[in-house]
């Protein structure tokens, strides 16, 4: 029930503070912290728009930029500069959709990828792009990780309502840790993967390739987080049964020991060309 766990998690948290103001002889600031929770959620919201504004054709950005711009939501989405730097990004996201600004010029194949990527061998996004014309145009990790989804009565993931728009208080603490536990209880942050079940994972891995228009995914079976890898070839059977094209390989977020950059990079020529994309790079 999604009540209990507000109301548990609520008083969890009210508990916290009241044993961190005695712990520390130090008192906890209200105001700071209901302003706080205004311009995190206002940032995650704004990254959600950012984010549907990428299901256009051609794609305005790629994950692989995504991936640096999740950073203030990431560290410091409680504070002012978070929501600047969004609005920001937002109104350039829109003015490349208006004008038709690609991410990639030549976008002629667009994928979503599943969980964190291999850091280390990061180029393989610039790979794909400039042999195959392929765009990376989101994944279940960057879409929900810096923003707040939930499924519509259609079925479709939208972006969450902020607090303020919900029409919930914010005028005191005990408001204000309600309305951020609310908030994280759709699929933001790291909730996607903490408490969603497998099935619901899938789901939302459907919905974002249907919904940003996808042809076909590549999904990283991430040894250096179990917790991700868990229903990986799950969620590719849930995209092949929609009629989605899907791979799966191996490799870790942080050692580049466990990632074959050759092999792989094989492995996504022989994909792309199943699927008849053509290489646009003379080769």
């Amino acid at each position: 029930n999604t009540e209990n766990v507000i109301n548990y998690v609520s008083n969890q948290v009210l508990d916290y503070i009241e044993w961190a103001q005695k712990t520390t002889n130090r008192k906890f600031d209200d105001e700071a912290f209901i302003e706080g929770v205004i311009n995190e959620t206002r940032a995650f919201k704004i990254w959600t728009e950012i984010m549907e504004l990428n299901q256009n054709i051609p794609a305005p950005l790629d994950e692989k930029s995504l991936f640096s711009f999740i950073g203030p939501n990431l560290s410091i989405p409680f504070k002012k500069q978070a929501v600047d730097f969004y609005e920001r990004l937002l109104d350039e996201t829109r003015d490349r959709v208006e004008r038709k600004i690609a991410a990639v010029g030549n976008e002629q194949f667009r994928v979503i990828t599943d969980a964190i990527p291999p850091w280390p061998n990061l180029q393989l996004y610039r790979y794909m792009e400039n042999k195959y014309g392929v765009t990376v145009v989101g994944s279940p990790y960057v879409i929900c990780l810096a923003g707040a989804w939930m499924f519509n009565a259609d079925g479709k993931l939208v972006p969450t309502p902020t607090p303020e728009e919900a029409g919930m208080k914010l005028d005191t603490r005990e408001d204000a840790v309600r309305a951020l536990v609310w908030y994280k209880t759709h699929f933001a942050t790291e909730t996607l993967y903490n408490i969603a079940c497998g099935e619901v994972l899938h789901d939302v891995a459907l919905a974002i390739a249907k919904q940003w228009k996808a042809d076909g995914g590549i999904l990283h079976q991430n040894r250096g987080c179990t917790m991700q890898a868990l229903g990986s070839i799950e969620s590719r059977n849930a995209l092949a049964e929609a009629g989605i094209p899907c791979i799966n390989y191996e490799g870790n977020d942080a050692d580049p020991r466990e990632v074959d950059l050759s092999n792989l990079k094989r492995k996504v020529d022989i994909f792309l060309e199943a699927n008849n994309v053509k290489r646009i790079d003379g080769a």
